[in-house]
């Protein structure tokens, strides 16, 4: 709220509340979010200068991103500090033994995607290039061990997007540092300069010149537009001498131990400087603390990204993929099209290309043994699965149903080591050709099985129909023999 060019913040009770919990005087708390200092090198005075509001606004949020930042900081250091064993060089070498948990950024793509979606994206570029990079190192170390012949493996690299967004010449970074260092830089003035630098590159969208505020730039997910709007003053992101002060008199211990003077962000101690709020005034001030120390948002991220990139380059890395059947949070629900859109935007498709374009089916001996046996009737059977496989393998590419493939010339099927190693398509000629086998021998049990339960059944109406016939027999029998006792006892009335 503003009155008479002064800002009074609204309402009260979330001032007062905020001014308990930090111990703090509401008054003082509410002076600090409406007003600024200024230094008159004139008078050698501090001057109180009131605040618009939308630039108390900015002094809010700013407020509010350097206590978040703060305190996360703190507790990272204190999380380690807990963590934190000594190191013995004599038993563990040159480098520490660790266990590191990386919880990797998630490819954004909203319908606004602003500064802090282009440096998310941007850590899943790398971490993407870096993923891809080592599946196809396994590759490699995996038929290198198994001892096997292989071509090169091709796969997707997006280094020219990595490359249009941190080169050393025109990228999106290095010109959004440029004009960082401008004492008038604009928003602007950064996308004429990135649309005109980066012209013509493959990833880069340049959307539509006249009209909009955007720019595109082709990802390995898809292609992101970029709403440029305040992306000089977030990668700036100075920060107002006056929290220092105020929060370091604080009587809340936490608050004022992470403000007190001499205690630094993760920002300061990768090379960041405090600079004054007020990047209009200040302007030339911050810019000098930028062009010398390179303290801006994206220039921290970078070398931060960069350091993370170095630790996991030296690392044993196992990758977790955890996909949200829905978003609706409901059990038994798919949604094909979302789990589609995490699958391509964790890279786990390009992943599974990698892995289809060399030998993606992968067999024990004995378990290749076991299931493709029928195909190789004849092979010999030494007790060795290496050497039996082998046997199995020439017999098999030289049937004739199997001789068109070419299936050692073309190395379609090879025996490492410990593996049998296929490519996907002649596996799939076994697989139908094994059900064919399978078929037969279907039918050859249905067979016996239906002769066996019809020669019980011939057997079951053959002791009926005898039985039967014995007992029409006996019928016959009984009828004849009453009829032959009545005769004899006419006769022998007539007789007498």
């Amino acid at each position: 709220m503003c009155i008479r060019d002064r800002c009074m913040v609204e309402p009260e009770e979330d001032v007062e509340m905020i001014s308990r919990l930090f111990l703090m005087e509401i008054d003082d708390l509410a002076e600090l979010l409406c007003t600024k200092s200024m230094y008159d090198s004139k008078n050698k005075v501090n001057i109180q200068m009131n605040l618009s509001v939308d630039k108390a606004m900015e002094n809010r949020d700013t407020a509010a991103k350097t206590i978040y930042s703060r305190l996360f900081d703190w507790l990272v250091r204190r999380v380690n500090q807990s963590l934190h064993v000594e190191f013995d060089k004599k038993r563990h070498g040159a480098r520490p033994l660790i266990i590191g948990i990386l919880d990797i950024f998630g490819f954004e793509f909203f319908e606004v995607n602003s500064f802090e979606q282009l440096c998310i994206n941007y850590a899943n570029e790398k971490l993407q290039q870096y993923f891809n990079a080592h599946i196809f190192k396994l590759e490699q170390a995996e038929y290198a061990k198994e001892k096997i012949k292989w071509d090169h493996i091709s796969f997707s690299d997006n280094q020219e997007t990595i490359d249009l967004m941190e080169r050393p010449g025109p990228s999106v970074f290095s010109l959004l540092e440029e004009e960082c260092i401008m004492p008038k830089g604009t928003d602007a003035n950064f996308l004429n300069k990135l649309r005109k630098g980066v012209a013509g590159h493959p990833s880069f969208n340049p959307v539509d010149k006249v009209k909009s505020s955007l720019f595109g730039i082709r990802h390995f997910a898809g292609e992101v537009h970029y709403e440029t709007a305040n992306f000089v003053e977030r990668n700036r992101d100075v920060v107002n001498p006056d929290f220092m002060e105020f929060f370091s008199k604080s009587k809340l211990k936490i608050l004022s131990t992470i403000f007190a003077k001499g205690a630094k962000s993760s920002r300061e101690e990768a090379g960041g400087k405090m600079a004054p709020q007020s990047k209009s005034d200040a302007s030339k001030e911050s810019s000098q603390i930028i062009s010398i120390k390179g303290s801006t948002l994206a220039m921290q991220f970078k070398s931060q990204l960069g350091d993370l990139m170095k630790t996991l380059s030296g690392s044993n890395p196992s990758f977790i993929r955890c996909v949200k059947p829905n978003t609706v949070k409901e059990p038994s629900v798919i949604d094909s099209h979302e789990v589609l859109k995490q699958l391509r935007y964790a890279g786990l498709l390009e992943a599974i290309r990698i892995r289809c374009s060399g030998y993606s089916v992968r067999r024990t001996h004995a378990d290749f043994i076991e299931k493709y046996k029928k195909l190789a009737p004849l092979a010999k059977r030494t007790g060795n699965t290496l050497d039996d496989c082998k046997a199995m393998l020439e017999e098999i590419a030289n049937k004739e149903t199997f001789a068109k493939y070419e299936i050692l010339a073309k190395r379609l099927i090879q025996i490492g080591q410990t593996k049998v190693f296929m490519k996907e398509e002649i596996k799939t000629i076994l697989d139908q050709n094994i059900s064919v086998i399978l078929g037969q021998y279907v039918v050859h049990i249905q067979k016996r099985w239906k002769g066996f339960l019809q020669r019980l059944h011939f057997l079951m109406m053959k002791d009926s129909a005898r039985r039967i016939r014995d007992l029409f027999f006996r019928w016959r029998l009984r009828v004849y023999s009453k009829l032959l006792a009545k005769k004899i006892r006419l006769a022998r009335k007539r007789i007498f």
